[in-house]
């Protein structure tokens, strides 16, 4: 089954871009459940971790909400829009997509919201890490 997790960043500063990230690992890759990922890591664990999680994603999809577009829709729906945006770039389209404490709009596969899901759910972690990294760079 394919499994997408989906987190955001560039919520909380009001500078820059909202960068979220799609993740569909690979079975094998997602089956590795004794990874603990945290949220705090520092920049050097987060590109390792990238790097990683590259390796065995079977599909990553980035979407970028710009400054323009958040004054437009304001903060929390420009999270939204980079997250379905992200979705949408999926090489592999998902069976379920789990989120980081909210329900995506318009997407048509069952998605599970977790509250904190970053630091329970490898997936979402794992999308969280990306989209750090993602953004970090641009």
């Amino acid at each position: 089954m394919h499994i997408a997790g989906v987190d955001e960043v560039g919520m909380g500063p009001l500078a820059g871009p909202v960068v979220a990230a799609a993740v569909n690992l690979s079975s094998e890759y997602r089956d590795q459940r004794h990874r603990r990922l945290q949220k705090a890591l520092d920049e050097p664990a987060r590109v390792r971790l990238d790097l990683e999680i590259r390796k065995g994603a079977a599909a990553i999809g980035i979407g970028i909400v710009e400054v323009e577009e958040i004054d437009r829709l304001n903060i929390y729906h420009a999270g939204l829009r980079a997250m379905q945006l992200a979705l949408g770039k999926l090489a592999i389209r998902p069976q379920h997509v789990l989120v980081d404490s909210r329900t995506i709009p318009g997407v048509a596969q069952p998605q599970n919201s977790f509250d904190k899901g970053d630091g329970i759910n490898f997936s979402i972690a794992s999308a969280s890490i990306v989209a750090k990294v993602y953004r970090d760079r641009s």
